[in-house]
């Protein structure tokens, strides 16, 4: 709607010019016919007095043949048509004069016409530019107030949804760090277990069989393997429980850690999509409102909560734990899933 009152405006002012230019066209040729007439006028006034002259020389020649009363100075026929040529030339040069001055008036008379339509129509473009000018500042203002409004409740919102992302990396850190402690404690337990097992199993050879058994089966066949020897002691048979409590726990903890981590890859492309919405929000606020004291506020919380942002995700990227599934098989991949 605004580059189409621009285009509008732009429009007007173009006739307005050609008006402008017709105008001075117009005052350019007023002045040439008025020039015209003055030669013309300064011409008849000249002719005017060359007829007087003449007229008044004749009238007193006419005089002079009458007065003579002798029969030799009878009226000269030569004298009274010379008279009545000029009488005639006067009428002519009259008529002309008059032709002329009727083609002045009706010139002057198209001059007011035309000066008088220029003049309604620039006052028409005026006021239909100050018109459209109005409108388009009344337009303007309304839809920038809401639009800043929308603005700033847009960033509130984005803001409000970066510290629920925070809050939530933080908490999941926490619980990575929880996590990692517990399946630590686990493996080392474990790690006890099947060296007390394995120090058990060389002093009894049932045992050292049954925990070869063990140790060689995944952690789903250790969480169903049942002791079924009725000469394997009740300590014996409480290190398998532990140990497969453990296996359990460590694979509830795994698959635990599998949850979180899709849970940090989600919160991950939000925290992308809340940054690009920031950028978008603050690309916005800066061509929209860079001299407001409010936009200078908002964009430096913003930067800080970002930047925030992007140390607690870098911590929780160096302190939570990315596990890897540990195989039951030997102490030394024990280990190294323990210090991963």
């Amino acid at each position: 709607m605004c580059s189409e009152m621009q285009q509008h405006i732009e429009k007007l002012e173009k006739e307005r010019d050609i008006s402008l230019r017709n105008q001075n066209l117009l005052e350019k040729e007023k002045v040439y016919l008025q020039h015209q007439l003055l030669e013309k006028a300064d011409e008849l006034q000249k002719t005017k007095n060359y007829l007087d002259d003449v007229i008044k020389n004749k009238t007193s020649a006419a005089e002079s043949i009458s007065s003579v009363e002798s029969p030799k100075f009878s009226p000269n026929e030569t004298l009274v048509h010379e008279i009545s040529e000029l009488k005639e030339e006067n009428k002519n040069l009259k008529s002309q004069l008059n032709s002329v001055m009727q083609e002045l008036n009706l010139t002057n008379e198209n001059f007011e016409i035309m000066k008088q339509d220029f003049y309604n129509k620039e006052n028409y473009y005026v006021d239909r530019i100050k018109l459209l000018e109005t409108q388009q500042g009344r337009q303007e203002v309304s839809v920038n107030i809401p639009h800043d409004q929308k603005s700033v409740s847009d960033a509130v919102r984005l803001e409000s949804e970066l510290q629920q992302a925070m809050s939530s990396l933080h908490k999941q850190g926490l619980r990575c760090e929880e996590l990692s402690l517990e399946v630590s404690k686990l493996l080392e337990e474990r790690n006890i277990l099947r060296w007390k097992l394995q120090q058990y199993g060389q002093v009894n050879p049932e045992v050292k069989s049954q925990s070869e058994i063990d140790s060689g089966a995944s952690t789903s066949d250790l969480i169903s393997v049942k002791v079924e020897s009725p000469s394997m002691s009740q300590d014996v048979a409480a290190l398998h429980a532990r140990l497969r409590e453990s296996e359990k726990t460590c694979q509830q903890l795994r698959q635990a850690n599998e949850a979180l981590d899709r849970a940090l890859i989600t919160e991950r492309d939000q925290k992308k999509m809340i940054e690009e919405e920031l950028d978008l929000a603050k690309e916005h606020l800066s061509e929209e409102a860079k001299a407001s004291d409010e936009y200078q506020i908002l964009l430096g919380e913003i930067m800080n909560l970002n930047s925030l942002l992007k140390r607690i995700f870098l911590s929780v990227e160096i302190s939570g734990p990315m596990f890897t599934d540990c195989d039951d098989g030997s102490e030394e991949e024990e280990i190294t899933c323990a210090e991963q």
